[in-house]
């Protein structure tokens, strides 16, 4: 089955209190947050070590964020899909990859599952 972490240069606290405010907790496995983790995105090393929480290859990880370089670029250098959440419609650079911000409300998560 998919696993799904936030993955934040912010507070521990702060992010967990988040993800339970937005009733986001029971689809969220794990909060990883640079001050636990030791080193801050955009440093590779930070997704690699968040796979490795996982025990997920990099290769396998997809992460999405809201900054080009220090989340979607950055993930990708690291060997994840980095994928950018692109809010204000900028254009996307040769190669990256980018998702637009919805213009509604997400319909429910659903988890996927992977055989």
């Amino acid at each position: 089955m998919a696993q799904i972490a936030v993955l934040s240069n912010g507070d521990q606290g702060q992010q967990e209190e988040k993800v339970s405010r937005t009733g986001l907790s029971r689809y969220i496995d794990v909060v990883l947050t640079s001050d636990h983790l030791g080193v801050a995105k955009p440093d590779p090393r930070v997704f690699e070590l968040a796979c490795g929480r996982l025990g997920v290859p990099t290769r396998a990880a997809v992460y999405v964020g809201d900054q080009l370089e220090a989340d979607a670029l950055a993930a990708t250098a690291a060997g994840l899909r980095g994928i950018w959440l692109n809010r204000t419609g900028e254009t996307v650079p040769s190669g990256g990859e980018a998702i637009k911000q919805p213009d509604r409300p997400a319909e429910p998560v659903r988890r996927p599952r992977l055989n």
